[in-house]
């Protein structure tokens, strides 16, 4: 696949290796880790409604929770993030530990993001200093 860079300090990753899935962030985004902190607190509101769910409305709710749940990684990442991320599986997928895909895609993604962020930001400062150090 062809690439067009303009140089939008974009970083990209594929999930598994998978060249269709790709997520992308801005790591001079300082918002970034805050999207990431109030997603993961919505998570597990979602989560508590979830498992008051009987089985009467099951399939309703998985649907709903599906939806919510990819559309937090889109409001971190971007439309599309959440298909991309969880490649049209159920983000409460389970497995054999019980430890669901949005689970592991969140312990992947979030030190990968505090990484680029802090270092974005440690780089912004020394750039800054240039021009503060003197104005003291």
């Amino acid at each position: 696949m062809r690439n067009l860079n303009i140089g939008s300090g974009r970083e990209s990753f594929t999930i598994d290796g998978d060249e269709s899935r790709v997520i992308s962030f801005d790591p001079s985004d300082f918002n970034i880790v805050a999207r990431c902190d109030e997603a993961i607190k919505n998570v597990s509101e979602f989560m508590k409604d979830f498992s008051d769910t009987d089985a009467d409305g099951f399939s309703a709710a998985i649907k709903d929770i599906n939806d919510k749940i990819c559309g937090q990684v889109d409001y971190i990442f971007g439309e599309g993030a959440g298909k991309a991320a969880f490649g049209g599986v159920s983000p409460i997928a389970a497995d054999k530990d019980g430890v669901t895909l949005f689970e592991r895609f969140f312990d992947a993604v979030i030190p990968i993001v505090q990484e680029r962020v802090t270092a974005n930001m440690e780089a912004s400062k020394a750039r800054m200093a240039k021009y503060t150090q003197n104005a003291k």
